[in-house]
C-alpha cells in the first residue's frame, strides 16, 4: 500500500542520515586521535623531546606526521621546511589544511621505496620517526630507504614504545598478552621493541644512536593486571629495573660503520630508575580505557600527569 511504501521510505531516509552522522562521526574522532596540542613544558611527552633535538632551520622530514602538529611547531618556531608522509588520508587532508608543509604525501610506508622519490634523495638534514616503525611489517628495511635520503650530516630523530615496561612484564607472568586501544600493546603496533632490540635493529642499519631521552609510566601502564597481582619479590625485582619504567625510548642516530651495537645499547639504557607519579588523570585515563575501551578515543587529550 502506499502508506507501507511511505514507511519503508522513511525508514531509508532515517538509515542514510544515521549512516552520514556515522561517518561524519568517525571523520571527527580520527581527527581527535591525531590532532592535540603540544605542551612544550611537558617533558614526560615524546614529541617535545623530539621538538627539543631538532636543530632550527633544518629541512625535516615527517614521517607518520599524523596531523603535522610536531611539524607545525617546527615550522613556527625554529624556521624549519617540513615534508610529511602519512598513511592516513583524513590526516593527510588536515596536514594540507594547516599549510605548513612544503609538500605532504599520503604512503604505505610498509611500500615505501627512496628509488620512487629521486627529488628528496640525500635532502634532508632531519628525518623524524615519531611512534612510527612498531607500525611497519619491515621497519629495518624502511631505516634503510628513509637513510638514502638523508643529506651528509643529517640525522634521525625516533621515539619508539618499549615493551620490556613493568605493565608487559606482569601480563606475561600473568598469562596475559591483551591489546589495547593506545598504548605499548596499541592494536595497530605490529613490532615490538626493547633498548636491546632497538640498538641491534639501528646497528644492523648502520645508524649509531647518539643521544637519548625516555617518557615515563606508571608501573600499572594500560594494562588489566597490575604489578600488585604478583609476588612481592616478583614485583619488586621487576621495579627495580630502570627499563621497567620507561614508556619510550627518544633518540637521535646518526649514519656509521663499525660495531656499534653496544654502543647503542650503552647510550639507550637509563642509568638510574625514572618514574612517572601516577596522577588522577592518568588513573582516570586507565579506568576508562579498561572499563570502557571505546570511549578512549574519545579522550585523546586527558594527559599522562
Amino acid at each position: 500500500s502506499e502508506m507501507c511504501i511511505r514507511d519503508r521510505l522513511s525508514t531509508v531516509d532515517k538509515f542514510c542520515s544515521t549512516v552520514k552522522l556515522r561517518k561524519k562521526l568517525n571523520r571527527k574522532v580520527k581527527q581527535m586521535l591525531y590532532v592535540r596540542k603540544i605542551n612544550l613544558k611537558n617533558r614526560n611527552d615524546s614529541n617535545v623531546l623530539l621538538y627539543e633535538m631538532t636543530e632550527a632551520g633544518s629541512r625535516v622530514l615527517d614521517v607518520g606526521c599524523a596531523c603535522g602538529d610536531l611539524s607545525a611547531l617546527l615550522a613556527e618556531r625554529k624556521n624549519c621546511r617540513c615534508v610529511g608522509l602519512e598513511a592516513d588520508k583524513e590526516g593527510v587532508e588536515v596536514c594540507r589544511k594547516r599549510r605548513v608543509f612544503d609538500e605532504v604525501l599520503q604512503i604505505d610506508l610498509n611500500n615505501f621505496a627512496a628509488a620512487d622519490y629521486p627529488r628528496f634523495r640525500q635532502s634532508f638534514d632531519v628525518i623524524v620517526c615519531g611512534d612510527v616503525l612498531e607500525h611497519l611489517r619491515q621497519p629495518a628495511a624502511v631505516l634503510s630507504e628513509l637513510k638514502l635520503l638523508l643529506k651528509p650530516g643529517g640525522y634521525f630523530l625516533v621515539s619508539l614504545p618499549n615493551a620490556a615496561h613493568a605493565s608487559i612484564k606482569a601480563g606475561l607472568l600473568l598469562n596475559d598478552w591483551s591489546y589495547t586501544e593506545l598504548g605499548i600493546l596499541d592494536k595497530t603496533h605490529l613490532r615490538f621493541f626493547t633498548a636491546a632490540s632497538i640498538a641491534g635493529m639501528f646497528a644492523d642499519a648502520e645508524l649509531k644512536i647518539t643521544t637519548s631521552g625516555r617518557t615515563f609510566l606508571p608501573p600499572d601502564g594500560f594494562q588489566k593486571h597490575k604489578v600488585g597481582e604478583l609476588p612481592p619479590d616478583t614485583a619488586a625485582f621487576i621495579l627495580n629495573d630502570p627499563q621497567s619504567h620507561v614508556f619510550q625510548y627518544v633518540f637521535k642516530a646518526v649514519p656509521a660503520s663499525g660495531r656499534l651495537r653496544q654502543e647503542n645499547l650503552k647510550v639507550l639504557l637509563p642509568s638510574e630508575c625514572g618514574r612517572a607519579p601516577s596522577g588522577f588523570m592518568f588513573k582516570i585515563k586507565r579506568f576508562l580505557l579498561l572499563k570502557i575501551p571505546g570511549m578512549i578515543r574519545y579522550i585523546q587529550k586527558i594527559r599522562l600527569r
